[in-house]
């Protein structure tokens, strides 16, 4: 299973990352949005239709809309951005150079946090 992220540079977004993880003994990740997520497609396919993508989108200069929580595991606690259009076109584009389906409750997002916390810690 392979994940498709969208990554940046982010001296802020990693110490966040790096000090939630730390207090809820969770992940350190690279600050990303996810594209594409637990695919099946090959590596070699998922390559090859990365490479000849356009991306010219700098995710270190996005607009943040709120922090959400949810009890799916991958989006503990996230931004939500407002860019959605581009970002649920270049999910669309993907899944369709992929032969996968779109999933249905896509929601671009940066990830703070990957942990099974309580409702009232994520608050």
């Amino acid at each position: 299973m392979y994940c498709i992220w969208l990554t940046f540079d982010s001296s802020n977004f990693s110490k966040i990352i790096i000090k939630l993880a730390q207090k809820y003994d969770g992940p350190v990740f690279q600050p990303h949005c996810t594209l594409i997520c637990k695919t099946d497609v090959s590596l070699s396919k998922i390559k090859s239709t990365i490479i000849n993508l356009n991306c010219d989108f700098d995710l270190s200069k996005i607009h943040t809309k709120k922090i959400g929580y949810s009890d799916n595991l991958w989006r503990t606690l996230f931004i939500e951005i407002i860019e959605k259009q581009l970002l649920t076109g270049w999910h669309n584009n993907l899944c369709d150079l992929l032969s996968i389906n779109p999933d249905k409750d896509f929601l671009p997002h940066i990830s703070l946090m990957y942990n099974s916390i309580s409702v009232k810690e994520k608050k």
